[in-house]
């Protein structure tokens, strides 16, 4: 059972960005920044980010202002490999789209720069201690890898860049409480998922349940949503099985005008797009769910490879 949730574990790791520095074990006390200054954090002017990072990002992408970025301090994280040491990034949501700024020694910078025209999808992944924003391109994979407890702050990302791609309205700058607070069950009216207010033309619900067979070594399927708007295809997990969502929220958000196929087979759905496919585990109830309630609906036909 060990070498599968190894296995698992290592899955969602993967090896180290190009960026980042293979790291011994006995450094990591030394490199680790402590309490709240490990955690990302919208900076509240331009002024108290690196010049060199405003300055590139404003460029490519259009930031303008200090709630268009984000500051994510020097860190290290596990990889499949071992630790790295990853240095100071700075994440740019400007006018035109997204980049992410690293101050990699000996020199500074841009490595992923994604126009929001060219944005195939979107996915926020968790497991233990970590979360991971990946934005995916034709060209390119935008990875932005932080603390679990920082959630909040990712939480007010993922509609803003949504929003975005689908060419609707930002969402609020700042979000209540409230919205953070959403319970699974109220998710799908929640500002998260209801971009400029959209509601779910169709929605699918799986509880959590426990693989079957025994070679499954008892995982653990959690709670899952797949929802179909007018604007996107949603695929939620509840990632961290604690109720209420300012623990996060797994999630796979595709443009529903940018949708090719969809492949339903096992346990894994497989989304293509014009720029890319990309495959996710989710489980084999909710994979049937959304073969069976969601795919007709779709501008193209989905399949299924069963």
């Amino acid at each position: 059972m060990f070498d599968y949730w190894k296995r698992c574990t290592d899955r969602f790791y993967g090896p180290n960005e190009e960026w980042e520095f293979p790291i011994e074990d006995d450094l990591l006390p030394h490199l680790e920044l402590g309490g709240e200054r490990r955690l990302p954090f919208r900076p509240r002017s331009l002024e108290r980010v690196a010049p060199d990072a405003v300055e590139a990002l404003a460029e490519l992408v259009g930031v303008q202002r200090g709630a268009d970025l984000v500051v994510i301090p020097s860190a290290t994280r596990p990889t499949a490999a071992g630790p790295v040491y990853v240095p100071l990034q700075v994440l740019g949501i400007g006018v035109r789209g997204v980049a992410l700024w690293v101050q990699d020694l000996p020199h500074e910078r841009i490595v992923a720069a994604l126009p929001y025209s060219e944005i195939a999808m979107v996915e926020h992944a968790i497991a233990g201690d970590y979360g991971r924003l990946s934005v995916f391109g034709a060209h390119q994979r935008l990875s932005l890898w932080y603390r679990a407890e920082a959630w909040p702050v990712m939480r007010e990302l993922l509609p803003r860049i949504r929003a975005a791609t689908v060419g609707l309205p930002a969402p609020a700058a700042e979000m209540d409480g409230a919205a953070l607070s959403v319970t699974w069950d109220a998710l799908l009216s929640s500002p998260l998922v209801a971009l400029a207010g959209a509601r779910p033309e169709i929605s699918v619900s799986i509880e959590a349940q426990a693989a079957q067979g025994w070679r499954s070594h008892r995982r653990l399927w959690p709670a899952a949503k797949a929802v179909l708007t007018s604007h996107e295809l949603l695929v939620l997990a509840d990632a961290t099985q604690r109720g209420p969502l300012p623990h996060s929220v797994g999630m796979l958000a595709v443009p529903r005008t940018r949708i090719a196929a969809i492949v339903a087979k096992d346990a894994r759905l497989t989304v293509t797009t014009s720029a890319m496919t990309h495959g996710i585990d989710v489980g084999p109830r909710l994979v049937e769910a959304v073969r069976h309630d969601i795919a007709p609906h779709l501008p193209r036909p989905a399949t299924s490879d069963r």
